[in-house]
């Protein structure tokens, strides 16, 4: 999607951009269902957490401890 956005950028298709901007929503949706059963997960099991804990390091470079008892 990048690689395409990128291309649609430099040739200036609009057309491409929108088709683009349409699967980005998918993969919004996608990642909000995925957070949600995580969430659901720590809650249920606190062990899960540190799994959490390693996604959000992943993605933000910081390390920060979660507690399941605030979700």
């Amino acid at each position: 999607m990048l690689r395409r956005s990128l291309d649609a950028f430099i040739s200036r298709d609009s057309e491409a951009a929108t088709k683009i901007s349409a699967e980005d929503d998918e993969v919004d949706d996608l990642y909000d269902q995925v957070y949600r059963e995580l969430l659901t997960y720590m809650a249920e099991d606190p062990r899960v957490t540190n799994i959490c804990e390693r996604v959000v390091f992943t993605v933000t470079g910081k390390m920060e401890e979660i507690g399941a008892s605030k979700y």
